[in-house]
């Protein structure tokens, strides 16, 4: 398929990132959208919480964009040598080619 979801991770790097699935129910309703999400990053570079901050506007979007990122483990944030809690801004954009 040529249809994409793609990311850009601004502030913390991504340790391990998975592809992200474009909704099949999506697809074929021909929904797009750009899904904004905040993320806490443990010390252990796992996500914590997620919480939708601007949402497509698809509820099958959305969600398919916070289940992605709950997959994923970053390097975790350094403060005085030591890793800490972080929190960033995820965004992802679902577009039909």
């Amino acid at each position: 398929f040529n249809d994409t979801a793609t990311t850009e991770i601004h502030t913390l790097s991504l340790h391990d990132a998975l592809r992200i699935a474009y909704p099949k129910s999506a697809r074929r309703a021909g929904t797009e959208g750009r899904v904004m999400l905040t993320v806490e990053v443990g010390p252990n570079g796992r996500v914590g919480s997620v919480r939708v901050s601007s949402s497509s506007g698809s509820a099958v979007l959305d969600s398919a964009a916070i289940s992605a990122v709950k997959r994923w483990s970053f390097v975790p944030e350094q403060k005085n040598g030591k890793a800490v809690t972080a929190t960033l801004r995820v965004p992802f954009r679902f577009i039909l080619k």
